[in-house]
């Protein structure tokens, strides 16, 4: 992501309430004493990106609609490897803890691209790498790097395509989804 330009969306994945619920409740057991503006919760939702977005202007109704039209044949997503990950930027003080998915699914790749043609379409700026630039992760929380470190029992997670969704939510400076604003359903 480039530090010039701050997302102000997110078209990501998100997921059915059972497994948001899931890890949130591993985010908040395992992290919530040591996090530093970001954890998954009530005010972020768990997700995965797949293009973090910045648009001066509001995004046309058939901008949302032509995203429903992107077809995608998700196979299971195994979260199962937790990666620290040092901040760079404005978050250089900053350790990110992160689900991280071994390789990008050919699946989700296509998706992305798909979704990449359309942002270009509607002159929306993409500020996720793509291609070997990209890397899909589950963000769980940030931490201040001194003085602290993070543990997790280790806990693994299958999500299955019906319980996935396409979605568009916002974006704040620190990468997190405070709110959707739009979802497609993969069944």
């Amino acid at each position: 992501m480039s530090s010039a330009i701050a997302p102000n969306g997110n078209i990501c994945l998100t997921f059915e309430d059972t497994i948001t619920r899931q890890l949130n409740t591993f985010a908040a057991r395992h992290f919530s004493g040591i996090a530093d503006g970001y954890l998954i919760g009530p005010d972020s939702v768990p997700h995965i990106t797949i293009c973090q977005i910045h648009h001066d202007k509001p995004q046309p109704r058939a901008f949302r609609r032509d995203l429903g039209k992107i077809l995608a044949a998700p196979e299971p997503i195994r979260l199962e490897t937790i990666r620290l990950r040092p901040g760079t930027h404005a978050h250089a003080d900053h350790t990110w803890v992160e689900f991280a998915l071994t390789s990008t699914p050919e699946w989700l790749a296509d998706l992305k691209f798909e979704i990449e043609t359309l942002l270009r379409t509607y002159e929306i700026t993409s500020l996720t790498g793509c291609g070997p630039d990209y890397h899909p992760h589950l963000t769980l929380c940030r931490f201040k790097t001194a003085g602290q470190t993070a543990n997790a029992a280790p806990n693994a997670f299958t999500i299955q395509p019906e319980q996935m969704h396409l979605a568009l939510g916002g974006a704040d400076a620190n990468g997190q989804v405070p709110k959707i604003f739009w979802q497609k359903t993969f069944a």
